[in-house]
This record gives structure tokens, C-alpha cells and sequence, in this order.
């Protein structure tokens, strides 16, 4: 390939803002120390920027990384804990226009009508690009819990198969 190389886009590319990463271990100490803990890329900006730059011209969308917020508390808590997550990687994205490109909204997928809120203000109010869900939802079908029935934006809606 002949320099310079034309833009490449990461459109799954998992991260642990880190004042959610906080959150995380203060709340599931074993869950973080686990499954996020090991994987620096996913909270550390230095290392990740540092695997960016080997593969210059390289933009990222993010993703919100490893456990659903769903998974990890009931709807309440769940809910809280996505809007942590958005607000910050809102925040990454406005700070390093030159890393990130975007982002996908992460919602709890156990409270459809605080799921659909929080898209709303993701795409509305935050500007992303569509939203993340994890599938399936408390093991039912996404057809099943109602996520798809209510249609307020056209957006890409990236799924994740567990």
C-alpha cells in the first residue's frame, strides 16, 4: 500500500471511560478485576492511543466494553450506570476529535422505557451515531422485550450476540 494510507474507521471498538471504570470497581470489585482489569487498552487512553498510532490514520467509534449494564444491576442502578457511560464517552469524543470519531449509545436493555430515553438524549442532546445493545435481553428475544417497536430515529443499531 502507498503512503499515506486513507482513512481507517474502528466502528467496535469497546472502552472503560475511566470514571466509569471507577464506578465499576468501587460496585463490582470482582467483576472489574475479572474481565476489564486485564485488558488496559480498555481504560487506559495512553495505552490505547499508543496501539492507534501503529495503525495512523485510524479513528475509532466507540463501543461501551465487556459486561452490559444490565447484566451487572437491576433497572435502576443499570440505567444510572449507562449514563455515566454515555456522558463520558461523549466527553472522550469532543476531547480527542482527532482519536474518536463517534460513539454508540449503550442503554439497559431491562427498563424499555428509560432504554428509549436515553437513546433519545444520546442522539439528540450528545450527537451519537446510533446505539449498542446487547442481546439476548434477561435470555428473551430483542422481538420478545418491545426494544425494536418503538422507532423514534433512524440510526444504526449495532447488535452484540451473547
Amino acid at each position: 500500500m502507498k503512503e499515506p494510507y486513507p482513512l481507517k474507521i474502528d466502528c467496535y471498538s469497546h472502552i472503560i471511560p475511566p470514571r466509569y471504570g471507577k464506578e465499576i470497581a468501587e460496585r463490582f470489585p470482582a467483576i472489574f478485576n475479572q474481565q476489564i482489569l486485564p485488558c488496559p487498552t480498555l481504560y487506559d487512553l495512553d495505552a490505547r492511543f499508543r496501539v492507534m498510532d501503529r495503525y495512523e490514520p485510524l479513528r475509532q467509534v466507540l463501543t461501551l466494553g465487556r459486561v452490559p449494564t444490565e447484566h451487572l444491576a437491576g433497572p435502576k442502578e443499570a440505567a444510572e450506570l449507562a449514563r455515566i457511560a454515555n456522558d463520558e464517552m461523549a466527553e472522550l469524543v469532543s476531547r480527542h476529535r482527532d482519536r474518536f470519531c463517534g460513539a454508540l449509545a449503550t442503554v439497559s436493555m431491562t427498563d424499555m422505557d428509560e432504554a428509549l430515553k436515553e437513546t433519545d438524549r444520546c442522539i439528540k442532546d450528545l450527537r451519537f451515531n446510533g446505539v449498542y445493545i446487547h442481546t439476548p435481553v434477561d435470555e428473551r428475544p430483542l422481538d420478545d422485550v418491545g426494544v425494536l417497536q418503538d422507532a423514534r430515529h433512524v440510526l444504526p443499531v449495532a447488535l452484540l450476540a451473547g
